[in-house]
């Protein structure tokens, strides 16, 4: 009986430990911007994609990510991930870099059929149709 209530506690605990990380990671990145002097930037809003820029926005604060794909030579079939690339930079430069938010709903319509027409979508589906892209795209190149 003891063991179940040692486990119910870490099972309702647990989604705590999470929330504190994610605060104490999102603390972290606010001061290292404040040091660095960037802020986030807003991301425009192309007709019913508000579901496209909630995943953009969470994609724009993994800066990691662009120095991994600063490294790889992308070619022009790499669209998606070009275009995670380039709102990394947007994201992350004091310079004005241009990014435009159609793009990436281009090459996510060209992945997924279901981002077609302006129509509010999933958010999960979008993040999950941007990781795949990418994915194939990489893959294709170490063809």
């Amino acid at each position: 009986m003891l063991y179940c209530f040692d486990y119910l506690v870490k099972l309702v605990s647990f989604p705590v430990y999470v929330f504190i990380g994610l605060c104490c990671h999102i603390i972290n990145i606010y001061w290292e911007n404040k040091i660095n002097g960037t802020k986030p930037k807003g991301l425009e809003n192309i007709g019913n994609t508000c579901f496209m820029n909630a995943i953009l926005q969470n994609l724009a604060w993994c800066p990691k990510l662009e120095a991994e794909l600063e490294m790889i030579k992308l070619e022009e079939f790499c669209k998606m991930t070009k275009c995670i690339l380039q709102l990394l930079k947007y994201s992350h430069s004091k310079e004005p870099i241009d990014f435009k938010p159609s793009e990436v709903l281009g090459a996510a319509r060209k992945k997924n059929n279901r981002f077609n027409g302006n129509y509010q979508q999933d958010s999960f589906e979008m993040f999950n149709t941007i990781i795949e892209a990418m994915e194939d795209e990489l893959q294709q190149l170490n063809k």
